[in-house]
């Protein structure tokens, strides 16, 4: 296993993309970028002396002309819930896994090996999955996640204001405004507060690690202890790699 060497990580989400480069356990350099256009991540790359081997999850197809440069630049791993990784497969609907849950799971688990993980992407939706101490993914739960929540509120009423997503709320809010963003705010934190505390019976020891677009908001409010990892999945595709090595060795 060549723990050492460089590899590239790309995570594509609904609107925004970053990459990470890792040279060992080290990232050497993060790059962020609009999902539809990834072209400064392209122009970056051939700066470089080689493109390392790359691993890349994908919500949405990001536009060209990343696809293509990778295809032909290096090796390219495009994971999906068929690939193989350092996990067992408890969900039954391998097919329909989304590629970013499965690697931000990889990548708690290669963090903390060992343990009951409740693994949580706060991002456009809130997912939040189990592996067990076993290494076993073993599924979880899908809701919206905060900007979803505040303009689902607005787009399905016909007087209620969008809230502002990126603002903070209290518990209680005092106008309607300060109410919607309490209810979309609050509401995930009392989800996700609950889930832990039904999860910790069946799951003894259950560490919280959490990645995502909203978690710095989000995890300031819940009154749990957590591990905040804001490049998990990237993480997580660096291990499926190393694991595609052990494997082809």
């Amino acid at each position: 296993m060549h723990d050492e060497g460089q590899y590239l990580a790309i995570d594509i989400g609904n609107q925004r993309g970053k990459a990470v480069l890792f040279e060992g356990a080290v990232i050497r350099e993060r790059m962020v970028f609009a999902s539809s256009d990834p072209s400064s991540l392209v122009s970056r790359m051939k700066e470089w002396p080689a493109i390392p081997p790359v691993a890349i999850s994908m919500v949405s197809r990001p536009g060209d002309p990343l696809l293509p440069f990778l295809e032909q630049n290096t090796r390219l791993l495009q994971v999906n819930g068929r690939s193989n990784v350092p996990l067992a497969m408890g969900y039954h609907t391998p097919d329909t896994l989304g590629a970013d849950r499965l690697a931000a799971a990889c990548g708690a688990f290669s963090r903390f090996p060992g343990r009951n993980l409740l693994v949580i992407d706060a991002g456009t939706c809130i997912t939040i999955d189990i592996v067990d101490e076993t290494g076993t993914f073993l599924g979880g739960s899908i809701s919206p996640g905060l900007a979803m929540r505040a303009r689902a509120m607005h787009s399905f009423t016909e007087r209620l204001p969008l809230a502002d997503a990126a603002a903070d709320y209290s518990l209680v809010g005092k106008d309607t405004h300060t109410s919607l963003g309490s209810g979309a705010l609050m509401g995930i934190v009392t989800e996700i507060e609950g889930r832990i505390n039904r999860l910790n019976n069946d799951f003894p020891g259950l560490l919280v690690v959490m990645t995502g677009g909203d978690v710095l908001t989000l995890c300031k409010k819940i009154n749990f202890n957590i591990f905040v990892m804001p490049d998990l999945v990237c993480w997580g595709l660096r291990a499926i790699l190393l694991h595609h090595e052990i494997i082809q060795n």
